[in-house]
């Protein structure tokens, strides 16, 4: 998440849509220049994961961006903090008057990054908080286990977990004002600039990061080899269907 008192702003972090991509572009706009100086950050490489070196999250007259790793020091922001979270720790004014957007992605193309990177960590770590059974099992093993071992966290963390960020639990509804599309990452930004008035803004910039999680190039549509597995994630994710009306 971001928080801008300059421009106005809300960013709330959803995974696997180029969110990083998009929080390492904004949080620029969200730190004084005092704060630039302090930590020699380095507007020049947007790409440069900065934040490591951060004590804890950076909190000033300029906005709130939250240290990484997460709630180091036991911080109060973490990147991925949902928007009901981020709706309490904000004046009350603020929070209704700023602009409020998130990443959203196809969610067909998304469940194949989730598996791509679950996998990446059986392999490294050994296990993924039991969200997926073998580094060995295929797109379609995976997506038909998952489905037939699904527990409320299993849904949750793979295909709810975007939609619940983003949810005013006082309606149950988004509670967004825009979206920016993976699909259409870098049209959206520049969008998203123009409406909060960001005016200093080169979106040629925009940094390419986490895009090696999937190690093998190819269309999403490749993965879903019956109308079972394209009718599962219909079924799971249909508040993100809806939301962006997407289509397999």
């Amino acid at each position: 998440m971001l928080v801008s008192h300059k421009y106005r702003f809300i960013f709330i972090k959803n995974g696997r849509v180029a969110s990083t991509s998009t929080e390492l572009f904004f949080e620029q706009y969200c730190i004084s220049d005092d704060t630039i100086n302090k930590y020699n950050y380095d507007l020049t490489n947007l790409s440069k994961n900065q934040r490591t070196k951060w004590d804890k999250s950076i909190i000033d007259s300029c906005g709130i961006v939250p240290a990484r790793p997460y709630r180091k020091n036991n911080d109060t922001y973490w990147p991925h903090m949902p928007l009901c979270d981020v709706k309490q720790l904000l004046p009350q004014d603020r929070f209704e008057s700023y602009i409020k957007f998130a990443n959203i992605r196809n969610p067909w193309d998304s469940i194949v990054s989730q598996y791509y990177f679950a996998r990446g960590r059986m392999i490294r770590d050994g296990t993924f908080h039991g969200l997926m059974l073998s580094p060995d099992q295929t797109f379609e093993q995976w997506l038909i286990w998952i489905t037939n071992n699904l527990t409320e966290y299993r849904e949750r963390r793979i295909f709810r977990h975007n939609y619940q960020r983003i949810i005013d639990i006082s309606s149950g509804e988004p509670g967004l004002d825009h979206v920016i599309r993976y699909e259409h990452l870098n049209e959206d930004i520049e969008k998203m600039c123009k409406i909060t008035g960001i005016t200093d803004y080169n979106i040629d910039k925009v940094p390419l990061v986490n895009h090696k999680v999937r190690s093998i190039k190819k269309c999403y549509r490749s993965y879903y080899t019956s109308p079972e597995l394209i009718a599962i994630v219909n079924h799971l994710c249909k508040d993100i269907v809806d939301l962006g009306n997407y289509e397999f």
